[in-house]
């Protein structure tokens, strides 16, 4: 059985939770109501609850009001039919409530037991090393051990133990020998680990020779012969392939000397093509690879496989991380062209066009709210707005959503006339959840008619996993088509969390594959959002909405130019024997400082300068190790541009005469600038204010300027606007690159990773492109003020 049909309690929970939050129910009814889920774990589906209602008010001497349950059968949020297979997806209401298992109400020992089973199986979520089939593998032997020690008289009303022990104890008594077999015994094991608390429900157990065995020696390991004699037998065989280099074809064109002993077995064999007129004296080193059976990789990756097939040896394997679950685009074709209902191959043709997956489809709600309203809810299911045609849905990680912009968290989808229409044709058995169910009766009927296609099965599961093949290819990067499916992953998160995406380019990509899918015809027209109830700039962009256009950077870099003439017409009009004007000496570095520290990020795309940041500059490169908290030390080597590198020479120049000028007219200048960073410094009155004082710029300094301040952006706006404007002119694998996200290289889909070092010309091109377009110039350092 599919290892997802089995629900975790907070799966279960969060279903109800839903179905709680659309109902009219006061607090208290809403309280009890969740109290019976907790304890009980019941399907959606209304006989399920009347019956761990029932088993709730005996255990816990409380009655459910019946107002409750008459508001719950007018409700069209859960189903009113008998559930299927409820034990599997099921198991803890299933124990409790079945009166052959635990739900024997008339049993005193029954209650005690219920009580046990509910609290150890409540509150499980997914995790590292936990395992939906190992859950339900648990529940099952703590409930058949429960079972049996009540078969055999237990008592859990004596008082000189407490129901952990006494149920310890039952399971060592002379009575339980009766029922002892292996599978028995093992359920046994599973039942004291987990009272003992070595075991938690669904947890998944590390293999050892002398786990679950009690009646082994303890810190013995077994001997296995016959591993070991098959372990030295490969071990010999590895020692003679990799002596072999290279794959040598014999005069027939066939391969004579095969580099593993696997390829002699592999459909994959290399050949020598002898070109017309060639003479045949003369052997050629070229020689081609020919597939003897048909692959179901798309070429572009079955290319990929058979460059690592040659270039590996006997034991080494793929280097790059990709999804086989993928079905080729011709699978896909013949998919859409099966007999399957209206409404599951509409279902289907979400999951190939957005790549969504199928368990989060399926809880697909139908809303006549305007789009001001469901964006400003916290709703995380997709929602379907058939007035407006159309879809949207949240952003489940990535971009930090900011209060002032919401709707750039959500992915929102103009569907087309033909698939909206189609959608609204259809009556469906529960109101406001079109798809559900879907995904179970998509995979059944695939199941049936895909019986005939050669090759992989199609599920909903590998249908969505396919939609990269349909989505990459008409998007400007990765983050673009992977954020058509509302989650980016550990991969992808971090990069996705800088770059702000016109709505335009979701909306190409997905008209793009529901044309290749046939929902739109051939001679497509634009499809724009309608004038919706949302401020425009909102509702333009999706991702970051931290990032300024260049035009903001460009007024900001004229304001400070404007507010340096006043102090540098002090500085530049005092005479030797005059009172030093320091206020004015302070103000015109800040302003200069503030300006190129400004430059410098807008050329780096650094985090914000900070204590623990460290800047080493080099003629042509520079180091940047901005990054170093308990998540992670994030260091990388970066291209410096000339404009930059000339003006914080320049800068630097200029900063040691105002201190040498200061300090020939007595003022004392505290030097506590260190070697960390090269970047512009911060020139301020001490805190007694009786001298000055210089040391490393951070960001934050900008800030007390306020000219900056009155901006209110936030601390990374740099790094959010430089990555947001090169996504549009550079591979993103060089914008990952700048930014310190290594994750290139990794996939059959882009093998390939940024530019050597001292060969970014691209991207010193583009970079100083994006200092142009933010309006910034050198200043002119032989006019400053005491240079």
């Amino acid at each position: 059985m599919n290892d997802e049909k089995y629900l975790y309690p907070s799966e279960i929970i969060d279903s109800w939770q839903e179905v709680i939050d659309n109902m009219n129910l006061s607090q208290d009814e809403a309280d009890i109501l969740l109290s019976v889920i907790y304890y009980t774990q019941p399907p959606l589906s209304l006989e399920s609850l009347c019956n761990a209602a029932t088993v709730y008010s005996h255990d816990n001497s409380m009655n459910i009001d019946a107002v409750i349950i008459d508001k719950l059968k007018s409700s069209d949020y859960i189903s009113h039919s008998k559930p299927k297979r409820k034990g599997t997806s099921h198991p803890v209401f299933s124990a409790l409530t079945s009166p052959k298992k635990l739900g024997d109400t008339s049993f005193p020992a029954a209650q005690h037991a219920r009580l046990f089973f509910s609290n150890m199986f409540q509150n499980k979520k997914s995790g590292g090393m936990v395992s939906r089939s190992q859950f339900y593998q648990h529940a099952i032997a703590v409930r058949d051990v429960l079972i049996t020690l009540m078969k055999t008289g237990w008592d859990p009303r004596n008082k000189e133990h407490d129901t952990k022990s006494s149920l310890l104890l039952a399971t060592r008594s002379d009575a339980i020998f009766g029922y002892a077999d292996d599978n028995f015994a093992r359920k046994v094991d599973i039942f004291e680990s987990l009272i003992k608390r070595e075991l938690s429900p669904g947890e998944i157990q590390r293999k050892h020779p002398s786990f679950g065995s009690r009646r082994s020696r303890a810190g013995k390991r077994k001997r296995d012969e016959w591993h070991v004699i098959r372990v030295e037998t490969l071990a010999k065989l590895t020692k003679q392939a990799s002596s072999k280099k290279q794959i040598r074809c014999g005069k027939d064109g066939k391969s004579t000397d095969l580099e593993v002993a696997e390829e002699q077995k592999s459909d994959i064999k290399a050949y020598k093509v002898k070109e017309p007129g060639e003479d045949s004296s003369e052997e050629s080193d070229v020689f081609y690879i020919k597939r003897l059976t048909p692959s179901s990789l798309t070429s572009f990756d079955d290319r990929q496989l058979t460059r690592y097939w040659l270039a590996g040896a006997s034991t080494s394997s793929i280097k790059n991380v990709t999804d086989v679950g993928r079905l080729t685009p011709d699978k896909i074709r013949q998919v859409m062209q099966l007999p399957i209902k209206p409404v599951l191959l509409i279902y289907a043709s979400f999951l190939i066009s957005t790549g969504l997956p199928p368990l989060r489809l399926t809880r697909m709600t139908v809303s006549d709210s305007s789009l001001k309203e469901v964006i400003n809810s916290r709703e995380k299911r997709p929602c379907w707005l058939p007035h407006l045609q159309l879809l949207c849905y949240r952003l489940l990680d990535g971009p930090v959503i900011s209060e002032t912009n919401p709707a750039a968290g959500w992915i929102i989808l103009h569907l087309p006339e033909s698939l909206n229409s189609a959608l609204m044709k259809e009556n469906f058995d529960i109101k406001k959840r079109p798809f559900m169910g879907a995904r179970a009766n998509l995979n059944q009927q695939l199941k049936r008619y895909g019986k005939e296609i050669p090759g992989i099965t199609p599920t909903a599961n590998r249908l969505s996993a396919s939609s990269w093949l349909f989505c990459r290819p008409n998007a400007v990067d990765d983050i673009s088509a992977a954020s058509l499916s509302g989650q980016f992953g550990i991969g992808m998160a971090a990069p996705a969390a800088y770059r702000t995406i016109p709505r335009e380019e979701h909306q190409h990509i997905f008209e793009h594959a529901l044309q290749e899918l046939g929902w739109i015809d051939i001679k497509m027209r634009n499809m724009p959002i309608k004038k919706l109830d949302v401020n425009k700039r909102d509702i333009d962009i999706a991702g970051s909405s931290v990032a300024r256009n260049p035009s903001e950077f460009s007024a900001i870099f004229d304001h400070l130019k404007n507010a340096m003439q006043s102090p540098s017409a002090d500085l530049s009009g005092w005479w030797l024997g005059e009172p030093m004007p320091l206020a004015s000496v302070i103000e015109l570095h800040q302003l200069i400082s503030t300006r190129e520290m400004l430059a410098w990020h807008l050329s780096t795309g650094s985090r914000p300068i900070s204590n623990n940041s460290k800047i080493a500059i080099d003629s042509s490169l520079q180091w940047i190790y901005d990054k170093n908290s308990s998540v992670g030390r994030e260091s990388r080597v970066v291209p410096l541009l000339a404009t930059i590198r000339n003006s914080l020479l320049s800068y630097q120049k200029w900063t040691n005469a105002v201190i040498n000028r200061l300090n020939d007219n007595s003022v004392f200048v505290d030097d506590q600038r260190t070697e960390n960073c090269q970047t512009p410094c911060w020139l301020e009155l001490s805190k007694r204010g009786k001298s000055l004082q210089i040391r490393n710029m951070k960001w934050s300094d900008m800030t007390k300027l306020s000219l900056i301040s009155e901006l209110h952006w936030p601390t990374n706006v740099c790094r959010h606007s430089t990555a947001s404007w090169l996504r549009l002119h550079i591979p993103d694998a060089s914008v990952d690159h700048l930014l310190g996200h290594a994750r290139h290289g990794r996939t059959l889909s882009s093998p390939q990773t940024e530019a050597p070092l001292g060969q970014q010309n691209v991207l010193r091109h583009w970079l100083t492109e994006w200092l142009k377009q933010c309006a910034y110039k050198p200043l002119d350092w032989r006019k400053m003020p005491w240079m």
